[in-house]
């Protein structure tokens, strides 16, 4: 079994908390705020008190950052602020089509459409850099509030990341007054320009109400809260304690100028907007799955190269900068296979350093990443991805990579095996004396499938799970599981090793029968190549055997029967969580609590362990028949068109219900049909 690591960030080191200035010090920033850049009292104190430290405003003062937008340019003081003392934008535009409008749905319809949606911010009607909200009431800033957090949580879920690093990149924020409909006074707040989720995300973790913000200052429960953490930090703080600590500062930058080109008619709230859009409406092009998991597999080997778990040399194989030649001629393989499964079993590495090191690596890159063996064998697909190559293989690259990323099963982050330089002979050998000793998991037959998965796929000859729609796979397994299955029957690993052997001589893959010759075709003789139709019927999941299309012979119906079984064996499964799934009033499943009733549980009872004994039963004749290597019914009587076995007496089989009665090959494939 693997051992499964489901972790997330490497946590940042808390660190004590700086005191909150004291008055003076933020009425001196408010004043130079006010002088310098034209803001009201109001704003300039705002921004004033959310600034961790005010010296540090009155220090990026003398050379403020010049933002450039369409119309004019903005100007920016680059700080740290209290998270308790800036809100997120209650009308956060990341709602989109999410935010219901009057036209198609009237207020006070629904709690989603309790109030008219918050308009966008004025400008401030003496041109100042500044804004102005009008609400109806303090009430409809609240419920815009919690509109807009509700839908952040699901669509834009920061609070994984900020749990373990606090907010690295800076949010913009702008003073705004929030003018009331209803006569109460205005306030002036600090605001995020462009949403923020990641204020929301603080706000949920420190358990703060978003919209108390413009409200509750409160200079004397922030320093006891601040007291509170660095008391923390010299005893060991608490998970809860270190996150608060990454969480109670963010780095901002105060939108505090704005100067419009000559003639321009563009305003601060404009400027604003445009500054926003180049960010959220055009930002540049993100760049492919690929390419983003190629940058991750990078930083990997740097850090593995870095800290001597591999050699230089060894880095450039794996990164795919050395030809074939050069990597032999440097004691390294020319097989893209090998090198295929050397970086799977580097990448899904369980002991303690080299897991660490690469868990460091991932999250300099990625913060919102769970670092699960699935993302670990994602990142190695980029790299395995290297070695795709040919005009060919090119036009069909993406799909390639697809397969790639779910061609590795968990099992291979199991720390049984190790990629070794044997020859493709040497390990079926290996594989085929673990299955004959019942050794499923064993290290060659992992081995076999890490490097077994590289061909099938690249060569289109296993795919990727094509969906449900227009889609003529048998199943929608993933490569892995299809692979999986192959690796733990011998029939399999002699597929594994045919793959391997064509493909080093460079040929389709051929398909082999249960004793590992080709199979040929009836019609015409020629030896039958491997398709992912014909994979997946002839290694079909287990307790899924899978249906004949038309089944007509004896032997066809008995295939059809037991495809059925195997369906009405799951729909009971399903059922018995979906009985589980029940839950009283406390919460308890209700099985659990009242039981079923005894005539209904005894009847089942009964038919459960017939069902059980016959089971038993048909396992003991298969094993009997056919041994216990892991060969299904259906592919040692039906898979790849091999003879039947003879009948205990050494007669030729034949299936009972045949209309011809011959001893004849049940089924062949054509093409990718039975």
């Amino acid at each position: 079994m693997a051992r499964t690591v489901d972790e997330t960030l490497l946590p940042r080191p808390p660190e004590a908390l700086p005191t909150p200035a004291l008055a003076q010090a933020i009425r001196r920033t408010a004043e130079r705020l006010e002088e310098q850049f034209n803001l009201s009292p109001e704003a300039a104190e705002a921004l004033a008190s959310a600034a961790v430290d005010p010296a540090d405003v009155r220090k990026a003062a003398e050379n403020p950052e010049a933002l450039y937008v369409p119309g004019g340019t903005l100007f920016g003081l680059r700080t740290r602020v209290w998270t308790r003392r800036v809100m997120p934008d209650p009308r956060n535009p990341r709602l989109g089509p999410a935010r219901h409008h009057p036209i198609a749905v009237a207020p006070g319809s629904s709690e989603d459409a309790r109030f008219r949606p918050v308009p966008e911010p004025d400008p401030d009607t003496d041109g100042r850099p500044e804004l102005r909200l009008h609400v109806d009431s303090r009430e409809h800033l609240a419920w815009s509030s919690a509109i807009a957090k509700r839908f952040i949580l699901k669509d834009n879920d920061w609070r994984l990341s900020i749990r373990n690093q606090g907010v690295m990149t800076e949010v913009w924020v702008s003073g705004v007054t929030i003018v009331p409909g209803d006569g109460s006074l205005p306030v002036t707040v600090p605001v995020t320009s462009e949403g923020s989720s990641r204020l929301t995300a603080c706000h949920d973790i420190l358990g703060v109400r978003s919209a108390d913000v413009p409200y509750s200052r409160d200079d004397k429960a922030l320093r006891s809260i601040v007291r509170s953490l660095n008391d923390a930090v010299l005893s060991g703080p608490s998970v809860e304690q270190a996150e608060a600590l990454r969480c109670e500062t963010i780095p901002a930058l105060l939108l505090v100028g704005f100067e419009p080109h000559p003639g321009s008619s563009t305003n601060f709230a404009t400027a604003v907007r445009s500054l926003v859009a180049l960010r959220h409406v055009e930002p540049p092009k993100p760049w492919n799955e690929a390419a983003k998991m190629g940058s991750i597999a990078d930083t990997v080997l740097e850090a593995l190269s870095a800290l001597g778990f591999v050699t230089s040399e060894e880095e450039a194989w794996l990164l795919g900068i050395l030809t074939p030649s050069e990597a032999e001629e440097r004691g390294f393989s020319a097989d893209a296979a090998v090198r295929a499964a050397r970086i799977v079993r580097l990448l899904t590495e369980t002991d303690p350093s080299i897991h660490q090191t690469i868990r460091v690596a991932i999250t300099g890159q990625t913060t919102k990443q769970r670092i699960t063996n699935k993302f670990k064998l994602q990142v190695a697909a980029a790299l395995i991805l290297r070695s795709v190559g040919g005009p060919e293989e090119g036009e069909k690259v993406s799909d390639i990579y697809r397969g790639l990323q779910t061609g590795f099963a968990d099992s291979l982050a199991s720390d049984g095996w190790r990629a070794t330089y044997r020859s493709t002979s040497e390990l079926m050998a290996a594989a085929l004396s673990e299955s004959e000793r019942g050794l499923d998991g064993g290290p060659s037959s992992l081995e076999l499938a890490a490097r077994g998965a590289y061909p099938l796929i690249v060569n289109r000859q296993l795919f990727p799970d094509r969906g449900s729609q227009n889609n003529d796979q048998p199943d929608r397994r993933a490569p892995a599981g299809v692979i999986e299955r192959m690796r733990t029957s011998p029939w399999g690993i002699r597929q594994l090793g045919q793959a391997l052997e064509d493909h080093a001589a460079r040929k389709l893959i051929r398909a082999v029968s249960a004793d590992g010759e080709p199979v040929i075709r009836e019609d015409d003789g020629s030896e039958q190549t491997v398709t992912d139709t014909w994979l997946r019927l002839t290694f079909p999941s287990a307790g899924r055997p899978v249906a004949p299309a038309a089944p007509s012979t004896a032997h066809e119906k008995y295939l059809h029967a037991l495809a059925e079984l195997g369906e009405s064996l799951e729909r009971v499964a399903a059922a018995v969580r979906r009985i589980s799934a029940v839950e009283g009033t406390d919460g308890r499943p209700l099985v659990s609590t009242e039981g079923v009733d005894p005539s209904n549980a005894d009847a089942w009872f009964s038919e459960v362990m017939q069902l059980v004994q016959l089971i038993s039963a048909w396992k003991a004749t298969h094993v009997a028949r056919y041994g216990d290597g892991g060969v299904s019914f259906v592919q040692a009587g039906y898979g790849a068109g091999a003879a039947p076995a003879d009948d205990e007496d050494g007669t030729p089989c034949a299936w009972a219900d045949d209309e011809v009665g011959s001893e004849q090959d049940v089924a062949t494939y054509e093409g990718e049909d039975l």
